[in-house]
């Protein structure tokens, strides 16, 4: 199941973040920041966690697939015992794989849409080397040292870069 922000926790987010504007301690304000960050890269990572789901779908698909072609069809012959399934049994797998493949059908449908609604995000962030980092990592899936091998850069500047790109990135609503 991907986990998709809901526009409660948005909301929530956004008045914690309006009372860290005036905390009443440090340590409150960096809990604050915390949750804001963590929630942030919840919301990034839903189009990592999306794919990887639709790629283990797939993984089924071909599973049943190969499933289906290894059982055999010529030797099916009618019986008329009511206990027993009156339909060849690599019929079941056609089934099956129709209903997954329509379930992929709908993710990469929401992928696209989520991918685009990040992009535009990422977009709105000012600093190109911002944009590059949460662009590589959340909707490419580039680990820290290929960020750093692309971008020229220790891994070190990576992550500072990647800090100041979430303390500016804002969440859609």
């Amino acid at each position: 199941m991907v986990k998709v922000l809901d526009n409660n926790k948005l909301a929530l987010i956004l008045m914690i973040h309006e009372v860290a504007v005036k905390p009443s301690s440090h340590a409150v304000r960096h809990s604050v920041i915390h949750s804001i960050i963590k929630a942030m890269k919840e919301y990034l990572n839903q189009a990592r966690h999306l794919d990887a789901l639709i790629n283990c779908r797939l993984r089924e698909i071909d599973y049943w697939r190969d499933l289906s072609s290894s059982i055999s069809g010529s030797n099916f012959e009618p019986h008329y015992n009511p206990n027993k399934p009156t339909e060849a049994p690599f019929v079941r797998c056609l089934e099956k794989i129709d209903a997954i493949q329509r379930d992929v059908a709908e993710k990469i449908a929401y992928l696209v849409r989520l991918k685009g609604e990040i992009n535009t995000a990422i977009d709105a962030l000012e600093m190109r080397d911002e944009q590059l980092v949460l662009r590589y990592r959340y909707l490419d899936d580039c680990t820290w040292e290929e960020i750093s091998r692309m971008l020229n850069v220790s891994l070190r500047t990576v992550h500072r870069i990647h800090g100041s790109a979430l303390q500016h990135f804002s969440v859609p609503e």
